[in-house]
């Protein structure tokens, strides 16, 4: 037994004690479908600088595999959408395979039957899609990946695994037309918005589970099932986080090259009811997500002195920079210097507010409706909205 078939035998009996094969079949496909069969030997793993290392196979084995079967640790397969700019230095992610525990999280979402047509947005490495097959049957799975090197490296992985699957190089986020329509469909990559085309190639009664993803929260899992009008509702069944589809990439905010000394003179001064400290709140970040859906931010550490949080909307055109227990008055406002036509911290405050009004519901708790002109989220199953995103589910 090789390094990584020992280190696979290791991760099915973890995954196996901690419960997360809820199907007899998720466990026959994981033991089956050798991860490291899919894995390139060179990995990326994160460096001391905020990039990442290359780690290669043939230098260091058992690491390798240990990194390849993390239980829930996802693993970077690709960098700066594969040319680094030196060699074994990457700085940004831009593929990755998905911690074990995640996918089959996923799965379980997903919930597919034999002979179900599945659509996969993202093939990356092609063992997700390889898990799919098996529950599906050959010929039955269409995964779609952009990065022509990563479809190419999928097709032949899948091939060599005896995996009938349809690896198509195209973008994601318009679906595949040929093989409509889904019973499933599945993005391993996380969108803002729900392309409506995934909506359009789906069976009326068919499932769609992806990641959501905006710039002021990091990951809700929605599932939505298709109605024959069109549409598609569904909740969130937990937090998860992946990369954001490259038609939907947002660069990181970073405050120091937004708020220029120009910038910061010619802001206003004023003070906020905006309470700082509730944003440590994932569940109040989720809500505030939904109705500020294009806001950045940053919130520093606590270090005695107060909290600072940066604002900044994802156009670059207004900021704000609001700061707690730094005046010395413990009062409950807080100084807040705002630049722009818009006044973020009073945004982010009104859907706090929202949010306490609505006892607090947490991200499980809301419900989302996607039409071909937005989305509107409600909480359980009142019918006032929440929110409302009313921009096309299209880019």
């Amino acid at each position: 037994m090789s390094v990584a078939d020992d280190h696979l035998a290791q991760a099915v009996e973890a995954l196996d004690a901690l419960g997360e094969f809820e199907h007899p079949w998720m466990r026959e496909a994981f033991a089956g479908i050798p991860r490291h069969r899919f894995v390139s030997d060179t990995v990326w793993i994160p460096d001391a600088g905020g990039g990442y290392r290359a780690l290669e196979r043939s230098a260091e084995p058992e690491r390798w595999a240990e990194a390849v079967y993390a239980p829930h640790a996802p693993l970077v397969v690709q960098v700066d959408d594969g040319r680094p700019a030196r060699p074994g230095i990457g700085r940004q992610a831009s593929s990755s395979i998905s911690a074990p525990s995640a996918v089959l999280f996923m799965l379980r979402a997903l919930d597919v039957r034999p002979g179900d047509r599945v659509l996969e947005i993202g093939a990356g490495t092609g063992w997700n899609a390889a898990l799919l097959c098996e529950r599906a049957g050959p010929d039955r799975v269409c995964t779609v990946e952009i990065d022509p090197a990563l479809a190419a490296r999928a097709r032949e992985a899948l091939e060599a695994a005896g995996r009938r699957v349809d690896v198509v190089c195209g973008d994601g986020e318009l679906g595949h037309r040929e093989h409509a329509p889904f019973e499933r469909v599945i993005a391993t990559v996380a969108v803002g918005r729900v392309p409506h085309a995934w909506i359009e190639q789906s069976a009326p009664g068919g499932v769609i589970v992806a990641p959501r993803i905006v710039p002021f929260h990091q990951g809700g899992l929605l599932r939505l099932v298709v109605a024959d009008d069109g549409t598609a509702s569904g909740g969130f069944d937990g937090g998860v986080m992946f990369m954001p589809t490259r038609g939907q990439r947002r660069s990181r905010f970073d405050p120091a090259t937004l708020i220029t000394d120009n910038a910061w003179e010619h802001s206003a001064e004023d003070t906020t009811a905006l309470d700082v400290a509730a944003l440590e709140d994932v569940h109040a970040r989720f809500a505030i997500s939904l109705r500020v859906p294009d806001v950045h931010h940053v919130l520093e550490p606590d270090r005695g002195a107060g909290r600072t949080l940066w604002l900044a909307d994802a156009a670059g055109t207004s900021w704000a920079v609001v700061r707690h227990g730094t005046n010395g008055t413990g009062g409950a406002r807080g100084e807040v210097n705002r630049f722009g036509p818009r006044d973020l911290a009073e945004e982010i405050h009104d859907a706090l507010v929202a949010w306490e009004k609505a006892q607090q519901p947490r991200l499980w708790d809301f419900r989302a409706t996607v039409t071909p002109h937005g989305t509107t989220y409600r909480i359980g199953g009142t019918d006032q909205p929440f929110a409302q995103d009313p921009g096309p589910s299209d880019r």
